[in-house]
């Protein structure tokens, strides 16, 4: 954790050209206050030890990498699963979070999943990414094309 931090609280480097970008030396004098450190669980290995990982002083929250969680359970990349396995796993990880008072987060695929995360409990949700939402834009506009030219 204490890399993380700026002196004396941590050993982080004051970093010249990043001070300069945020304000000079009046970023150094607040920035330990600002700075979050958010962990990610992305492996099961993580799941199993959610509570020495969410236990540690300094960490703000977490947030859950769906896919990645997914590959190292032997299953198939996705950000909505529904293999029981591994909606336990996010259901522990939400619970250790809420045990040790750290808001937690995740990526989900569509609308309709970031009001079921939101309802459990979660406090920050990706939906989808720019990719995912390039790619269904320009999915829907190659369909209305060859629609639009099957009309004519």
């Amino acid at each position: 954790m204490k890399a993380s931090r700026y002196p004396p609280v941590g050993v982080r480097s004051y970093g010249g050209p990043r001070a300069r970008l945020y304000g000079g030396v009046a970023y150094f004098e607040h920035a330990n206050e600002e700075i979050a450190v958010i962990v990610q669980i992305e492996h099961i290995d993580a799941v199993n030890r959610v509570d020495e990982i969410l236990s540690v002083e300094g960490v703000d929250g977490f947030f859950i990498g769906p896919a990645d969680l997914a590959i190292s359970m032997g299953l198939k990349p996705g950000l909505d699963q529904t293999d029981p396995r591994h909606i336990e796993a996010v259901n522990k990880v939400l619970a250790a979070g809420k045990r040790h008072h750290v808001p937690g987060g995740l990526f989900v695929g569509g609308p309709e999943a970031v009001n079921e995360r939101i309802a459990q409990g979660f406090q920050f949700i990706g939906l989808s990414s720019d990719e995912g939402f390039l790619r269904g834009a320009a999915s829907a506009a190659l369909k209305k094309v060859i629609r639009d030219r099957k009309a004519i």
